[in-house]
């Protein structure tokens, strides 16, 4: 008696097996999703914070240089700043009249071509337009005079949203920092 057993997958058996192929497979790429969608959200995270502290560092650097317009051709005679439309003015390092200004949704600065401010050069972006400048205010409003005998000081706030990434959500830095020039300047 020879019994002859032939070797086989029944259709459940089949079937079976693609259900979990199926199963394990969709798991794997939903992780592979995520991943993505989680490199791209850092990704615009870093951008945002790297172009912040760029700005951050030139804004402050060129505020921090600043003078005292003693004759008075770029802002107000004996002042060390003063607030524009949308920004600030002061007498750089340079002895030129320098803006720091929000033109629609960018930072620019513009200098002065002369030394009596009255031609000023094109407005330079420096912020990418990756970036959304929601808020960009500075000035008395948060506490700087420069009637008192204190240091003159300049307090700014940005609201910027990052670059939209694809799938993930925006990215947001809302930062306020008070600097005061190097030189001391004190009313007496």
């Amino acid at each position: 008696m020879k019994i002859n057993f032939q070797k086989g997958l029944t259709v459940i058996e089949i079937l079976l097996t693609i259900l979990i192929f199926t199963v394990v497979l969709t798991g794997v790429f939903n992780l592979f999703v995520t991943a993505i969608r989680e490199q791209r959200r850092n990704l615009a995270s870093q951008e945002l914070l790297s172009q912040t502290g760029f700005l951050l560092e030139y804004m402050s650097r060129s505020i921090r240089m600043a003078r005292k317009d003693l004759t008075g051709h770029c802002i107000a005679i004996r002042n060390n700043y003063e607030v524009i439309p949308g920004g600030i003015r002061f007498l750089n390092h340079e002895h030129r009249c320098q803006e720091f200004f929000l033109s629609g949704t960018q930072i620019n600065k513009r200098k002065s071509t002369d030394h009596r401010a009255i031609n000023f050069g094109s407005p330079l972006p420096l912020t990418s337009p990756r970036l959304t400048v929601a808020a960009f205010r500075i000035g008395p409003s948060f506490g700087w005079s420069q009637a008192d005998t204190i240091q003159p000081r300049v307090t700014f706030f940005l609201d910027i949203k990052g670059p939209i990434p694809v799938g993930a959500e925006r990215p947001e830095i809302m930062i306020q920092t008070s600097l005061s020039q190097r030189q001391l300047d004190v009313k007496r």
